[in-house]
């Protein structure tokens, strides 16, 4: 209707309106004014109203090839809305409010589905391909039945194109601690993986693959706490990283050392490397050894799975014996996404001064520890050359000693923006680490959730007992556990069960947590005070 304005010489007429340009709406309103004389005069105006981003849903990783029983850690992130929570669910099998996937024992495809809680129409999917039996991959690894032996070189001639190298060290026992990470050197120049490194077993593994340059190999381990070393040649190995499982384990008093190592692939090489003292070491039923005292040994398994990896004490039960094991993918097969955090081999350790850690890739996490002597009322901080942002886990948890107060400290640094070196230095003198004994220590770790590593920091002191010990509770499986205790007389501060060890006296050690969430507890055998903090370190 068109309304007549008060001077009759003309009629207005409002009419709102609302278009869609590049999907941004506008709104708004034009006045139409006819006038007495037969003209008419239009007046518009808008107002645009731009929405907030939409909701968007995304998964990671997006597809996995996993054996019937075997599990996927699965992450999901939304943006667009404060709310970030998902809800997960599984065609077949079974999956955690975490995310974490446990495949049924069938060969099928199984959807994996992240739905936003604040928007459930908004959702994003991954797509899982379970088979039993293995899971692909042609004839099995075998030894090719060349290897050599030495103290800190060892030389392999006829070494063939396209093989596995895999190198170990056995450190004399009892080991002592190094200051940094031993090197690998090749005289052909090939770059070595870093598998392994328990030095409360006195052992370190290495692998080459595949040997670019074919002929002899002399292969030197700096920064070696001595001892004997050893290089073995395997071939039909899978290209890439043929290593897809790692275990190790140290026991103070046993008849057996045991691994187990869950491979997702058949026809997998078992390795196994290990040691007991006193006494000596022998291959485990069901392999055949390479040598003994130190063992060398290696299996074939038939089917993916749990393998169960062994080293015999000598014909002396009560002794100590470590092991390490790796599970060697054959030729054909595909890498499986990793399930947990690692260590990655590099790391340094320094009494009294600033710890130096080379060859630091960006992405990745720093652990650091401090261990000194001062009260309980001082605060440690630490700095790093580069300026990273540095987190603390743990401030001065203090047991009071007769030489004064123990103290330890753990921080962590994550997403590491700068790659090479870095320095990381402490505030000695009164009231920081005591500049009259402290040793700071720092580890580097990988495949480690980027957003929010620790899933969960544990910590205890205690008098005079035999075990220093503490626990977390974990909210997802396959945690890095990580530990890091001192007592009083550090000659007596070694590791503890069940843990490898980067360092004594005192001792940082980590282990692989459980597949599944739940209480995971960390100790260090003692004589005299003690104090413990432990780390579960997320993927």
């Amino acid at each position: 209707m068109c309304k007549w304005l008060i001077s009759a010489a003309s009629c207005l007429l409002l009419v709102p309106y609302a278009i869609s340009q590049t999907n941004i709406p506008i709104t708004g309103s034009c006045a139409v004014t006819f006038n007495a004389d037969g003209s008419t005069t239009l007046i518009c105006t808008t107002s645009t109203v731009v929405p907030a981003a939409p909701v968007a849903v995304t998964i990671s990783p997006t597809s996995g090839n996993i054996p019937g029983g075997g599990q996927i850690q699965f992450i999901a992130n939304v943006t667009g809305t404060s709310n970030h929570s998902v809800t997960w669910t599984a065609t077949s099998g079974s999956i955690t409010n975490t995310g974490l996937f446990t495949a049924p024992n069938s060969t099928l495809s199984v959807t994996v589905t992240a739905t936003s809680v604040a928007y459930p129409s908004v959702s994003a999917a991954a797509t899982v391909t379970v088979t039993t039996s293995g899971g692909g991959g042609g004839s099995a690894p075998s030894f090719t039945g060349n290897y050599c032996t030495g103290s800190t070189t060892c030389t392999l001639s006829n070494v063939a194109e396209g093989d596995l190298l895999i190198i170990g060290t056995h450190q004399a026992y009892p080991p002592s601690s190094l200051g940094a990470s031993p090197t690998v050197v090749d005289s052909q120049g090939e770059a070595p993986t870093f598998d392994a490194m328990n030095l409360g077993a006195g052992l370190e593994t290495w692998h080459i693959s595949p040997v670019v340059y074919p002929g002899t190999h002399a292969i030197t381990v700096n920064n070696f706490g001595g001892g004997d070393m050893y290089v073995a040649e395997f071939t039909g190995e899978a290209t890439g990283n043929p290593v897809e499982a790692i275990a190790q384990n140290y026991s103070a008093v046993s008849s057996t050392d045991v691994v187990t190592l869950t491979t997702q692939t058949a026809n997998d090489l078992l390795f196994g490397f290990g040691r007991s003292a006193p006494g000596g070491s022998q291959q485990g039923a069901g392999f055949t050894a390479i040598r003994t005292s130190p063992t060398m040994e290696y299996a074939i398994a038939p089917n993916s799975g749990a393998q169960a990896v062994v080293i015999q004490p000598n014909n002396n039960p009560g002794a100590d014996v470590g092991i390490q094991a790796l599970a060697v993918r054959p030729a054909g097969s595909s890498q499986p996404p990793p399930l947990a955090p690692v260590f990655t081999g590099n790391f340094c350790v320094q009494t009294n001064g600033a710890c130096t850690l080379n060859n630091v890739s960006a992405g990745n996490m720093l652990v650091i520890s401090a261990n000194w002597h001062g009260n309980a009322m001082d605060v440690c901080s630490i700095a790093d050359s580069t300026g990273e942002p540095i987190v603390v886990d743990r401030q001065n948890d203090n047991a009071n000693t007769i030489y004064g107060s123990l103290s330890l400290a753990t921080w962590h640094i994550s997403n590491l923006a700068h790659s090479g070196n870095h320095v990381i230095s402490t505030n000695g003198g009164g009231g920081g680490c005591w500049s009259g004994g402290y040793v700071i220590q720092a580890f580097e770790i990988a495949n480690q959730n980027g957003l929010s590593p620790v899933d969960a920091v544990g910590h205890a002191t205690g008098a005079a007992s035999s075990t220093a010990s503490t626990s977390v509770v974990t909210s997802q499986g396959n945690d890095l556990i990580y530990a890091f205790c001192a007592v009083t007389d550090r000659s007596t501060n070694e590791t503890g069960d069940g843990f490898a060890s980067i360092a004594v006296f005192p001792t940082s050690q980590y282990r692989s947590a459980s597949s599944a969430p739940g209480t995971e507890p960390a100790g260090c055998p003692t004589v005299g005070n003690w104090a413990i903090q432990e780390l579960a370190i997320r993927h």
